[in-house]
């Protein structure tokens, strides 16, 4: 369990700050201060994800596009910088984890 929330949590850092050209993947992340209902929000400036709806709880949870999102949401804002690069992202991720869990 701890290992696939790590994996999907590296894939969607990776698709947000390095590589925008998968575009089936990286259309699942959609920021939302780039929600037009959602720019004035105070979440925006945390650099939170848009969690679409699922109509199933059994398989909408562990579809990328709402899992990649809520496992993100659910990081504090320091891991979440979008300045970090990714071995920093790593390391602070593998951090959390393992106290977390």
């Amino acid at each position: 369990m701890k290992r696939a929330v790590a994996e999907i949590l590296v894939y969607t850092f990776v698709l947000l700050h390095i590589c925008r050209v998968i575009t089936t993947l990286s259309e699942h992340c959609i920021p939302v201060s780039s929600a037009d209902t959602r720019r004035h929000l105070r979440s925006a400036n945390r650099h939170l994800l848009a969690v679409p709806r699922f109509p199933l709880n059994t398989y909408g949870r562990q579809a990328f596009s709402v899992a990649g999102p809520m496992a993100w949401n659910s990081l504090p804002d320091f891991i979440r910088d979008p300045t970090s690069s990714t071995d920093c992202f790593r390391r602070l991720l593998k951090t959390y984890l393992f106290a977390r869990y």
